[in-house]
């Protein structure tokens, strides 16, 4: 992802009006990491990171600038657009991930850094209580789904599957 300009991507997303979500997953020192960011009308209304590494995830407001460093880091992403009535149903079942503040296309924009910072998200990690991770046997069926992913890369998912097995 780092020869994707998200500046120019997000005021994309802004001049199309998108309504729908960006999902991506970057490879870091510690394992997989996950942000979503969901839009509506091409703004940015809701945030969600997960920390697999030390079982954290962050929804809403403080997701945001975890999404926003995780841009800069070494992965995929995926654009979805999705309808009206599509977008009511992910709002609603994701309300913890809906910002109480609605940022401006310029803050948006500055939190976007130069370069991932894999130190910053470790140092807010452990101010956070920890979230419950279902011990057990996982599928790789069962990964692919969670994180729709349809081409896998089978040294990533190995690595997920590794990280989850040990949780």
């Amino acid at each position: 992802m780092t020869n994707v300009d998200f500046r120019k991507l997000f005021a994309a997303f802004r001049d199309h009006g998108l309504t729908g979500y960006l999902v991506l997953d970057i490879m870091t020192n510690n394992g997989i990491e996950e942000g979503t960011l969901l839009f509506s009308g091409g703004d940015v209304i809701g945030a969600e990171y997960d920390y697999v590494a030390n079982g954290k995830v962050f929804r809403g407001d403080e997701a945001l600038s975890f999404v926003m460093n995780a841009c800069m880091g070494d992965g995929r992403f995926d654009v979805v657009q999705i309808t009206a009535e599509e977008f009511i149903s992910t709002r609603e079942g994701n309300r913890e991930c809906v910002m109480k503040y609605k940022p401006t296309d310029a803050e948006v924009m500055g939190m976007l850094p130069d370069t991932f910072s894999e130190q910053r998200l470790e140092e807010k990690a452990v101010k956070v209580a920890p979230v419950a991770i279902a011990k057990g046997t996982v599928s790789r069926e069962e990964v692919l789904k969670k994180y729709n992913i349809t081409h896998p890369d089978q040294k990533m998912l190995d690595k997920l599957l590794e990280g989850i097995a040990e949780s």
